[in-house]
Formats: C-alpha cells, structure tokens, sequence
C-alpha cells in the first residue's frame, strides 16, 4: 500500500520525523493531498482541546491559566503519547487512516494506555538485567544500574511528562539508543542493555574482569572510572581470538598474537578486510551457542560496525588498541580525572584565590594538578576567570595525551557522535569556529600546536570510548 500511495499521490512516509512522528506524518499527507487543510485544522483543534482538559487535570481543576512554559511540556507529553499510538501502528498509512477516522482524544487515550505498557514492560526487562548483570568495577556500569535506571522509574510521569527521560545514564551501549526519550528511549536501553548483559555470559568473570584491567593499561587509565563498554570490549578481542584460530570464548590474546594478526590484515583490500571480519564475527556467535535472534543479530551488526576502526588500526600501525593483549601488572600512570572526587565550595573558593594570586604559570599549574581531581571541578576552574593567556599551555603541557583527549571530547562531542570513525582530529581543529569560552581556544591552539604522531594518538584515543562525559 505505502508504494503505491507514494506512485499515485506521492505521499512518502520517509520523510517524518522520528521525533515528532504524528505532525510530521500529517505534513506529509497534506503535502500529497491525502488530507485536507481543514481537516488539518480540525486535528489541531482537537488537540487543544485535549491541551485544555490536561491543564485542569494538572491544576486540580483550580485554574485554567498556567505559565507558558509548563504548558508546552504538557503539550510535548501529548505529542509523546500520540506518536507512541501512531509508531505502533503496522505502516504509516495505518496510522493516517487511524487519525483520519479516530478522535483524538481516543488517540491520546490509546497512546497513553501504550506508555503506561512500556513503563511495566521496561520495568520486567529490567528485572533480567539485574539477574544477568556483569561483575565489575566499573562505576558507570553499576551506577547505572543501582541508581540511574531505578531513578528513573521512581520519577517518570507518564501523565504530564510522558516524552521526558528522568535519569542521568552514564553507560555507554555498544548500540546507542538514538532519537527516543521517555520510556521509549528507557526501554530500548534496557533492552540492549540485557542482550549485551547474555552475551558476556558466555565468558568467564575472571576472563572479563582481566580483559578490563588489560585494556586499562593499554589506555594507562584506571579504567573502573572511565565510560567503557564491556561488551564491546569482550566482543571485539572474541573476534580477533577467532582470527587467530583459538576458541571464541578465549578472550587472552598474546602480543605476539597481535604481531602475527597485524602480519595477516596487511595489504588486504577493504572488500577484503570486511568479507574476512563478516565470517569471524559469525564464527564467534555459532562457537558461543548464540542462538536468541535478538543477541545474535545485536552481536552481527556491533561485530560488522568494528570493520572501519580495524581498517583504522592496521593503517596507524595500533590494533594492539583494538585487539587488546595481555600487559604486564606494572603499575599504571594515574589519570588527573577521577568520578565523584568534586572539591566542596570552600576548597573551591581558595584555590581560585590562590591561583589568582600565583604570577608563575609553572607553579600556577602545578598548584591546579596538585588540588583539581575532577572533570567537573576543572571545568569550573576554567570558567572562573582566574587562568590567563601563559597559564593554559603551561597546564596542557602537564596533561598525558588520555588527559587531553577527554576535554578534546567536550569540544568535538557533536563530530564524534554524529561520525566518529569518520573523525580526524586536524581536520576537527581547523573546522570549529572560535568560541566565547577562552579555555576552549586555548586548547585548539595547543593541540594545533602538537607533532602530527601526537595528535594522532589523541584522535585515536577519541574514537575509543574511553572518555568522561559531563
């Protein structure tokens, strides 16, 4: 039906917007002449009403009058709840027919009765992910799971605020969650979050958690408080041990297995390189016994996604950074940034004093390293107006090419989201305009500034997730 609607009228439903679903679905049907203006007025009409009802539900019925802003967050809940009843409607043309021939007063009733659907469902799926979750240190991982997703249970309004997501999730999925919210947005991460949950249990504790120490000090961080996936991890070293012959449930890969890996990738064409990655990544799913549909193809699309970043890594010569080895237990340099170590407001307030009243950038900036745990607290140290021209490059030089990279992400947050194998960080630095916060240029002109083999480095760091988001 949705091809011939497009050959008669041209009415082509790929052009909504996943975030404002219904509207743009209605734009689109006017535009074909589907509907009538009119009729377009009279759903908008509706829609008001319905507006209405929800404000005096939201006021105890007591008044009809409230601030702006509160009653466009109502009208975003109702917009949520609609496009929830015309998302789950078998095609787009469906969902026309259904607005055409329904209230919509019955169409929001029925979204919302969907919500509320999706709130037990996410909170069952999420009962799964307790019972499989992953022994680890790492802080975001469990955060996430003790506090941000219970949190947002706790707090969700599926009355006035269905389209908000009430939760600060720091984990990163190997597969993001994009352009949902709400429980929407809640129940695809759960859900991810239960198939990446499975599949590391096809491995040992022991193997993950050395895995994670290794990877740790290929990175020279403490990798319990930096923003890594697990099972991005685990999948991508079961990979490269299938490469290399052994069983995919090995995840110890030697560094003279790394040499000899290397040895093999190089020179393959990039049709090549991906026809090889394809069958290892199947041979991994047949040889763990994946046989769930969701884990398994979850597990082939994050497999195939690694093909630009292992083009990437024989290229640069660092698939020791990919493919990660076992490392000896030398001790580990130890990261400027650590999770929850914030000064309180007082210590805050005399190392601003103090910095103010230092000249030397060297002892300026030993005085900052020496005080200054948290990424947070920097950045409010950089925004205090107590560093001057001298002083930013005598701190940067002070800070390892991890501890760069990680303020190098708040800058390029967008470009590395939207493409991020794509990103190089030369390119990055001569495209951003200058901005109104001096620490930010001053930190494109240090990086300017360094060799191209460090930069390197720090572009390679970027495209790993092993950096802090604030």
């Amino acid at each position: 039906m949705e091809k011939s609607l497009v050959r008669q009228t041209g009415f082509n439903p790929q052009n909504t917007d996943a975030g404002n679903y219904m509207l743009s679905l209605l734009d689109e049907a006017l535009l074909a002449g589907l509907i009538s203006e009119s009729a377009l007025q009279d759903i908008q009409i509706q829609i008001m009403e319905l507006l209405k009802d929800l404000i005096i539900k939201y006021t105890s019925s007591e008044s009809s009058s409230i601030p702006t802003e509160t009653a466009q967050n109502l009208l975003l809940s109702i917009f949520f709840c609609m496009d929830t009843f015309c998302i789950s409607s078998p095609t787009p043309a469906d969902c026309l027919d259904e607005l055409m021939n329904r209230s919509m007063k019955e169409v929001c009733q029925e979204g919302l009765a969907l919500v509320k659907s999706k709130v037990s469902e996410a909170k069952r799926l999420f009962g799964e992910v307790k019972s499989t979750r992953i022994k680890t240190s790492l802080v975001a991982y469990n955060s996430t799971i003790n506090e941000a997703i219970p949190g947002f249970f706790k707090n969700y309004d599926t009355a006035f605020n269905a389209h908000d997501t009430p939760a600060s999730i720091d984990y990163p999925l190997a597969d993001d969650v994009l352009d949902s919210t709400g429980v929407s947005y809640m129940l695809q991460y759960i859900e991810r979050m239960k198939i990446e949950n499975q599949f590391c249990q096809r491995f040992a504790e022991e193997a993950i958690d050395q895995l994670m120490e290794n990877y740790g000090r290929v990175y020279h961080i403490h990798y319990p408080d930096f923003l890594i996936n697990i099972f991005e991890v685990v999948l991508t070293n079961a990979i490269f041990s299938v490469m290399l012959g052994e069983k995919a449930a090995n995840l110890t890969i030697r560094q003279s297995q790394i040499v000899l890996l290397r040895e093999r990738l190089k020179g393959l064409e990039s049709s090549e390189a991906a026809s090889l990655l394809r069958s290892a990544v199947e041979r991994t799913v047949g040889e763990l016994g994946i046989t769930d549909p969701k884990i398994r193809a979850y597990a082939l699309h994050c497999g195939e996604n690694l093909l630009p970043r292992l083009i990437n890594a024989v290229q640069q010569d660092t698939l020791q950074r990919l493919a990660i080895p076992v490392m000896g237990a030398e001790p580990e340099p130890e990261v400027l940034f650590v999770l929850g170590e914030n000064m309180d407001n007082e210590a805050f307030r005399r190392l601003v004093e103090d910095l103010l009243e230092c000249r030397n950038p060297a002892e300026k900036a030993q005085m900052f390293l020496s005080r200054v745990r948290s990424l947070i607290d920097f950045i409010d140290i950089f925004e205090a107006d107590c560093l001057f021209d001298d002083d930013y490059p005598a701190l940067f030089d002070l800070l390892s090419d991890i501890e760069l990279s990680i303020l190098a992400r708040i800058i390029f947050a967008d470009k590395l989201r939207d493409q991020p194998e794509q990103f190089l960080l030369s390119q990055a630095i001569s495209d951003i305009p200058s901005s109104e916060r001096e620490w930010v240029n001053q930190l494109i002109g240090f990086l300017q500034q360094l060799s191209k083999g460090r930069q390197q480095a720090i572009e390679i760091l970027l495209k790993t997730k092993t950096g802090i988001d604030i």
